[in-house]
């Protein structure tokens, strides 16, 4: 078959993949929680005001893939997957890293020289890769919610 017979026309109706991105208590969960049949992945406390379903709060990075391929492979009527949030979800991939090589923070994990970045970048990659089947399968909107925080 030539390369040309396999080109898509027209539009695609694939889910959408959203970033909400803004500062604390400004509404972003409760905005997600308007989405169609969400399911909350907590990584942070912080649902206790919003009629939402979620499964527990996530205490580690495994516990985050474990809600991602209970939906993959489970029976469920859920349309909308929400991450809350990107931002307490880094330290636990961070916390899995320093667990990993014994160090006391990222920095030093596997001797330092943003190893542990690196090692950090490869989990974030393995969660990212595992929402794919969620959106492309299962058709779900992939909502993830992070924090913009002003730092002197």
């Amino acid at each position: 078959m030539s390369l040309l017979q396999s080109i898509n026309k027209g539009k695609r109706q694939s889910p959408p993949r959203l970033l909400i991105y803004g500062l604390e208590g400004i509404g972003k969960s409760t905005l997600a929680s308007k989405a169609p049949n969400p399911i909350f992945v907590p990584t942070e406390d912080g649902l206790d005001r919003i009629a939402c379903d979620s499964f527990p709060l996530c205490q580690s990075f495994d516990d985050m893939l474990s809600c991602v391929n209970t939906l993959k492979t489970e029976k469920h009527d859920y349309g909308t997957f929400v991450l809350d949030s990107l931002d307490w979800a880094e330290k636990l991939i961070f916390a899995r890293v320093c667990k990993q090589f014994g160090a006391i923070n990222i920095e030093k994990a596997d001797g330092g020289f943003q190893r542990g970045y690196e090692h950090a970048l490869t989990l974030w990659e393995q969660f990212i890769a595992a929402l794919r089947p969620l959106r492309e399968e299962r058709g779900m909107i992939i909502i993830l919610l992070a924090h913009a925080k002003v730092e002197k």
